[in-house]
């Protein structure tokens, strides 16, 4: 969307350089930082698409189990759509969320499955 867009192009400069892992602590963060507002009883989900390792730039960097707690207190399930290659950059935080690596690489008609199961899961 427009507004994930936006904070992208924020915070990485309008470079390539991907801050994923500040993505999920800003949309987890209890403080609420960006202004987002959950319905009463949302099922909280974040997907994620990168075809980078996971990145922080914030000055003191957040760590991805510092993202997948603040996800599991927030109640937010993240599933990540990654290359295999970046896999292991993004654990533990779809453990610690309850969410899922996927594979980016994988074919389309598989990732629109993965994330209709994603949608479908939240009912």
């Amino acid at each position: 969307s427009g507004f994930v867009s936006k904070i992208y192009l924020e915070w990485a400069g309008y470079s390539a350089e991907e801050p994923t892992i500040d993505a999920i602590y800003e949309v987890a963060d209890p403080l609420n930082p960006l202004n987002l507002n959950w319905r009463a009883g949302a099922n909280r989900i974040m997907i994620v698409f990168s075809d980078e390792i996971a990145q922080s730039y914030r000055i003191i960097p957040i760590n991805t189990q510092q993202a997948g707690m603040i996800a599991a207190t927030a109640g937010m399930k993240v599933f990540i759509f990654t290359t295999q290659s970046s896999t292991l950059s993004y654990r533990p935080i779809d453990t610690l969320s309850g969410g899922k690596l996927l594979d980016l690489d994988m074919d389309e008609l598989h990732m629109e499955e993965e994330l209709d199961n994603i949608i479908n899961d939240c009912h």
